[in-house]
């Protein structure tokens, strides 16, 4: 499974995920980092490695969208989730089962499988590891931790906490 951890802060978003891949049987580390840069985007996905292709190789937050700081929720739900909702309905592999996170320049947002989308106030996370993320972060404050070193120990303590999750951690600011 995955933990990614978001968190932002005025004019800066930072997201880090785990590599790994399980199941009932096993866990792998894959190369393949979970969070990519897209433009002046940041974005992670889970736990599809099938939507994680289609979201870095077909679809582009940059010509879609524009800058994340100029993004609005109206322009997210009529420019980006039609777009999705088509490509992704006509793929059965990618699942019914996923998660979306992206963001940039202070803005992040989630985006699950029914294409609802949530502005994110301070900071979020996904995948089997996201309540031991949570935990983490709630208890570290900005202004005694850069918001990188946050996310970061975040997913760290899921990978040390939960079966699912393991390193290495990929972290991207945008």
């Amino acid at each position: 499974m995955t933990v990614i951890a978001g968190y932002r802060t005025e004019g800066v978003t930072c997201i880090a995920a785990d590599s790994s891949a399980s199941d009932d049987a096993s866990i792998e580390s894959r190369l393949e980092p979970k969070v990519w840069e897209q433009g002046e985007w940041t974005v992670a996905s889970c736990p599809s490695f099938r939507l994680m292709q289609v979201l870095k190789y077909e679809i582009s937050f940059d010509s879609i969208l524009g800058s994340p700081d100029e993004t609005c929720m109206k322009e997210l739900v009529r420019k980006l989730v039609p777009l999705l909702k088509l490509r992704l309905d006509a793929d059965a592999s990618v699942g019914t089962d996923w998660c979306i996170m992206f963001g940039g320049m202070g803005n992040l947002w989630i985006m699950d499988a029914d294409y609802a989308i949530n502005e994110v106030e301070t900071y979020a996370s996904l995948g089997s590891g996201a309540d031991y993320a949570m935990g983490a972060m709630s208890v570290m404050d900005e202004d005694d931790y850069l918001i990188a070193d946050i996310a970061f120990k975040a997913a760290e303590a899921a990978c040390s906490h939960s079966q699912s999750c393991c390193g290495p951690i990929n972290l991207l600011l945008s």
